[in-house]
């Protein structure tokens, strides 16, 4: 009926060819814009591809290079450790070598020590019998220079003392020698013992004080009512045991040039005087 209606109306039809027309164009405007738009897309995805792989290509490269500096650390890392390990061999090398040269030199030190100790052993018998004779030309040094020059320098000192003489030994009442003493000056009121050392001790002024103590208890046995009093003597004297001596109350006597000289104690008490235990 419509066709019959545009055969009839020629307006229609130009109506229907002029609406066609402009759908034609408009299919053509629009796929020449799609294909502007396709081109576009298309250039822009290009564009895009090559600044991706553009910029792949860098991260490759920087990939790259920080894999060769990685692999080059490592390989100095490596090297270094290698190094490390050498020297620290080198050191474990040289520290076992120390330690057998240190074990040669103790098992050498020990033979030595012991070879030593025998020496030393031997030199100290060879000493003592040396100080045994020593010993015995001590009493005759006491006997024959000591004692005669004593009395005069003690008289010297206002003692009077009127006889001198040597190794005097304290008897118990049981027939046994408790103590002895190297030289005694007396005389009627006073008794000095004098111990003679080559190099007095403080333990042997110590001694000589308990000494001193036995001659006291001896003399009351026989009824000796006499005054006692003790000095040392010695070749060399030090100053803790001269010190001490004065301190106890004791003469020192010690060699002086060519003789000797005799040290006053001092103090209230000095010289000390052992009392007989029972008056007159």
């Amino acid at each position: 009926m419509e066709t019959a209606e545009m055969n009839t109306n020629p307006n229609i039809k130009e109506e229907v060819w002029a609406t066609l027309d402009r759908i034609a164009k408009r299919q053509e405007e629009y796929d020449k814009k799609h294909k502007e738009w396709q081109e576009e897309y298309d250039k822009r995805q290009k564009e895009r591809q090559e600044e991706y792989d553009k910029k792949q290509e860098v991260w490759r490269e920087e990939a790259a290079k920080r894999r060769a500096e990685y692999e080059k650390r490592e390989a100095e890392a490596a090297k270094k450790e290698e190094k490390r390990r050498a020297e620290y061999e080198k050191r474990e090398a040289e520290y076992a070598k120390r330690q057998a040269a240190f074990a040669k030199w103790e098992e050498r030190e020990a033979r030595r020590l012991a070879k030593a100790k025998q020496e030393t052993e031997k030199s100290r018998k060879e000493l003592h019998r040396i100080i045994g004779r020593l010993g015995n030309r001590m009493g005759d040094w006491v006997v024959y220079m000591v004692m005669p020059n004593l009395l005069v320098r003690f008289n010297e000192l206002g003692w009077e003392f009127t006889s001198a003489f040597a190794g005097q030994n304290v008897i118990s009442k049981c027939n046994l020698v408790v103590s002895d003493v190297d030289i005694v000056l007396q005389n009627g009121e006073y008794v000095m013992a004098v111990e003679v050392k080559s190099k007095p001790s403080t333990s042997d002024v110590w001694e000589h004080l308990e000494r001193m103590e036995k001659l006291r208890v001896d003399a009351e046995q026989h009824n000796d009512k006499r005054f006692y009093m003790g000095a040392i003597a010695g070749m060399i004297v030090a100053d803790k045991p001269k010190a001490y001596a004065l301190e106890s109350g004791l003469y020192v006597v010690e060699p002086s040039g060519d003789t000797f000289s005799i040290t006053v104690p001092e103090g209230e008490n000095s010289p000390r005087k052992w009392y007989p235990l029972v008056g007159d």
